[in-house]
């Protein structure tokens, strides 16, 4: 849905995945699958798909790099993930709706 948003309704991540394209907003952006989507792999395929993952990232990383050298992709320090999900999964025990 998001590729189709920002690319068309011809965007299907099947063909344009890792491809580069100006949005309709005239940005560049490449297209990558979806996490959920990697999360229903397997075996080779999962593989393969977070590989794919990786290099459209790093090519992003590095279109990031050319439009704007001076920017940091980079935190100073890695989130604290559990500090920040902990009360989230805390609520959702609580009031599961």
């Amino acid at each position: 849905m998001a590729l189709k948003y920002l690319y068309g309704d011809n965007g299907r991540i099947t063909k344009d995945r890792g491809r580069w394209f100006d949005t309709k907003y005239g940005l560049p952006a490449i297209a990558t699958y979806h996490p959920a989507y990697l999360l229903r792999l397997t075996g080779q395929d999962l593989v393969k798909a977070k590989w794919e993952v990786y290099y459209d990232l790093k090519a992003a990383a590095e279109k990031c790099n050319e439009l704007m050298p001076d920017y940091v992709l980079k935190a100073e320090a890695p989130a604290n993930l559990l500090e920040i999900y902990s009360p989230r999964k805390k609520q959702r025990l609580v009031n599961p709706n």
